[in-house]
């Protein structure tokens, strides 16, 4: 199977939980040419009843849930710069500056105080889907400002 580095974690004999999946581009025609007409979306799902090798199957399984798994779990980030802090991600990702709070809360074992990351830092962008994020949700907005408090609470001396 020509699909690169693909690492997947397997636990049971079924795929565990989100696992990153790192795929490089490689030439697959070889693939291809063995499995059928070269379309992916037949070959994932085809009928497995027809006569085909253990292990080809096995390798299309795995490619095919390799393949659902990347499309779930697309990891959005963003770089820290000069006039790019959390808040403005926060607006542009999320429509909602004080939304910072939810990026800070996944990036936070490695960032410390919000008010001096470095620039250059990579953060993760969770999905707004994650904390239920809405621009304009006047409750969700009151509480990232309680949980931005909670968070200063932690940096500033008193």
């Amino acid at each position: 199977m020509a699909l690169g580095c693909l690492e997947i974690g397997f636990l049971a004999g079924r795929l565990s939980a989100p696992s990153v999946a790192v795929v490089e581009p490689t030439d697959i025609s070889a693939d291809t040419e063995e499995r059928g007409d070269g379309n992916a979306e037949d070959d994932c799902h085809r009928d497995e009843t027809a006569p085909v090798a253990a292990d080809n199957r096995m390798s299309d399984s795995i490619a095919c849930a390799a393949e659902s798994l990347m499309q779930q779990h697309t990891v959005v980030t963003d770089t820290v710069r000069a006039g790019r802090f959390l808040t403005t991600m926060a607006r542009i990702h999320y429509g909602q500056m004080e939304y910072w709070v939810y990026i800070y809360m996944e990036n936070a074992g490695r960032l410390g105080d919000p008010d001096r990351l470095e620039a250059g830092t990579v953060v993760v962008i969770p999905p707004a889907s994650k904390y239920g994020l809405v621009a304009g949700d006047a409750a969700k907005i009151r509480e990232a400002t309680a949980k931005a408090a909670e968070i200063y609470t932690q940096y500033k001396k008193g």
